[in-house]
């Protein structure tokens, strides 16, 4: 039988029943890929912040593929950062989520709205990649807070940085997560 789902598609905008022909056409992110190459993906936000940096991006059949990427996450006694060929953001169920294709792990965390690409221009991503390569993790905060605090919904303090209602704010118990070794 058919269920219709409930959707937020952002800050300020009522919640919509969408059918499952509806939901599948709601796009994965704010951007498509053939409007940008390399851009930053935050997951999750608040107490531990979660993102995704990748050198390039692609249309798949099942959302976006993002190409050459490094998750990074920051938590209470430290920071993490992995490398993984490719992630993809997808549709999980009602949710959005962005996974590993071959092992099916899951970047922390789902959210109910679509995740917002922020574009990098070619000198910000070499900047994003310094900080990591020397591992300077605040530097790279401080960067990912500038890129976001711009986008409508994202607020933030000194080491804080806050999502609108519904982003990246679900964390699946039926899900595997990467969670990369945290340096101090």
């Amino acid at each position: 039988p058919h269920v219709p789902r409930c959707v937020f598609l952002g800050p300020g905008t009522v919640v919509s029943v969408l059918t499952d022909n509806q939901l599948a056409r709601t796009p994965v992110a704010t951007k498509r890929p053939g409007a940008l190459s390399a851009c930053l993906l935050l997951t999750q936000c608040g107490r531990h912040t979660t993102c995704v940096v990748a050198a390039d991006t692609i249309d798949s059949p099942d959302g976006v593929a993002l190409r050459s990427t490094r998750i990074v996450r920051f938590v209470d006694n430290g920071w993490a950062e992995q490398s993984e060929p490719e992630l993809r953001v997808v549709r999980d169920g009602a949710e959005f989520g962005v996974c590993d294709p071959q092992r099916r792990w899951w970047v922390p965390n789902h959210g109910t709205v679509p995740f917002r690409l922020v574009e990098l221009s070619p000198s910000e991503h070499l900047r994003v990649c310094d900080h990591l390569d020397a591992a300077r993790p605040w530097d790279l905060f401080k960067h990912i807070q500038l890129l976001y605090l711009v986008e409508d919904g994202f607020t933030g303090g000194r080491d804080a940085l806050a999502g609108p209602p519904g982003y990246g704010t679900i964390v699946r118990p039926d899900r595997w997560y990467i969670t990369p070794a945290v340096r101090g």
